[in-house]
């Protein structure tokens, strides 16, 4: 498993983004995985969370990363220790950051570090945000296609859900996932993740498919 990086240094990260997204628009990656974004969908199910949009799956009140695998217990907020790193970058030894990090791949999410272009096929990518002052608080943002009716069109986009009431948000220029999670408090990127394509599809342990 491989260890959770963190940086504060959004407008670097927002640069190796933009270059990210300019190669797999050109290259047309990715478009076969990324699941249509069909709004509709998510304003008839208002109680799911951003971890539910970013695996796609709006089937279950509230799921946390860990819960597709049985292999999270949430017992509260852990004190943070982190260790830094060269050029901005640190790791934490121990918070709930590291438990999310932890159930996301346990459920079958793949880290990817800060590069997404590392994405396989039928995959596609989400990002984990996490608060600098609060630890126990995450959010997380995913890539779709945008739609035409019912039918993908091809476009990339990246787009979230803060919390069960809220609306699905597509991020248009000039703002990014950067800047949108800036404006709603998450201060720390922790990377990219692969998103297996058939998650919506996996049965929930104790629950009905």
């Amino acid at each position: 498993m491989q260890k959770l990086v963190l940086t504060r240094d959004f407008e670097r990260a927002a640069t190796d983004h933009h270059q990210q997204m300019a190669i797999v628009v050109q290259a047309k990656t990715l478009l076969f995985a990324a699941p249509g974004l069909y709004e509709g969908e998510w304003r008839a199910r208002d109680d799911n969370n951003c971890y539910n949009f970013a695996i796609n799956r709006p089937t279950r009140d509230h799921m946390q990363p860990g819960d597709l695998s049985e292999e999270l217990d949430w017992p509260g907020d852990v004190p943070v220790k982190s260790v830094k790193l060269k050029e901005g970058l640190f790791q934490l030894v121990d918070s709930t950051g590291i438990r999310v990090h932890k159930g996301a791949q346990a459920d079958g999410l793949v880290y990817l570090g800060h590069n997404f272009l590392g994405c396989r096929k039928d995959f596609f990518p989400a990002a984990l945000f996490l608060k600098y002052e609060d630890q126990g608080d995450f959010h997380w943002m995913a890539m779709r296609q945008k739609v035409d009716g019912d039918s993908p069109t091809g476009e990339l986009i990246w787009s979230h859900k803060c919390g069960r009431p809220s609306p699905v948000e597509i991020i248009t220029a000039p703002d990014t996932i950067f800047s949108k999670a800036t404006a709603i408090g998450y201060l720390l990127f922790a990377g990219y993740y692969a998103v297996p394509r058939d998650m919506a599809y996996r049965e929930v342990p104790g629950l009905s498919p």
